[in-house]
């Protein structure tokens, strides 16, 4: 089986931040901050700051106890963030011991620096790869794996790489026990639940 879905995404609310050559020092005193950031306007609260277009793809094969199935979120997109609707924010301060300085005023997002706003084009939807496997070892196990990997550096949703292999062992045909472990990026993952399959009927608690 094969698939393919086209989406339409917005974004409401941005910021989105840099350290740009802050320093600190003692001998002598010397604070001097540079946080340069973007954010959506106050005037455009819950307002769509960004949109765009996007294609997702995805099939599956079965073929005896075997299952398999891969998808692409975002293989193509066209979602941007609306400049127009953004405002810079120098976030300057500037301490000496002796006298200081602030800039937090508002200014229009084309005065931001261009690291930034080159970071701003950068920070939309990559494409995320899933992949899929299930082994059917017995009427009452099935086993299986799955991996995940989000590419690019834009918007984030969970960890970027994850892989797990779990199981579900059926006590009796209505009764299905299920587990699993998972490494992600940063760390592990360990889950396991419960179901009750009757008819039509079909209902799983788990816990992760």
């Amino acid at each position: 089986a094969l698939g393919a879905s086209i989406k339409y995404s917005v974004g409401h609310f941005v910021a989105l931040a840099r350290n740009d050559r802050s320093a600190l020092g003692s001998d002598p005193l010397l604070i001097d901050v540079h946080f340069p950031t973007l954010v959506t306007g106050g005037g455009n609260d819950g307002k769509v700051s960004g949109s765009g277009f996007g294609i997702d793809v995805g099939g599956a094969w079965q073929g005896g106890p075997f299952t398999a199935g891969l998808s692409i979120r975002d293989l193509f997109h066209t979602f941007s963030w609306n400049e127009d609707r953004l405002e810079y924010i120098p976030a300057e301060g500037l301490f000496d011991g002796i006298s200081s300085s602030t800039d937090f005023d508002t200014r229009p997002a084309s005065e931001a620096p261009d690291f930034l706003l080159q970071a701003l084009r950068g920070y939309d939807l990559d494409p995320h790869l899933a992949v899929g496997f299930g082994y059917s070892v017995s009427t009452v196990t099935t086993l299986s794996a799955d991996f995940k990997h989000q590419f690019g550096s834009g918007i984030q949703f969970g960890p970027r790489t994850r892989f797990g292999v779990g199981g579900e062992f059926r006590v009796r045909p209505v009764l299905p026990l299920r587990t699993g472990v998972t490494a992600v990026t940063g760390g592990f993952q360990w889950a396991g639940g419960a179901g009750v399959s009757v008819g039509l009927f079909n209902a799983a608690v788990a816990v992760m």
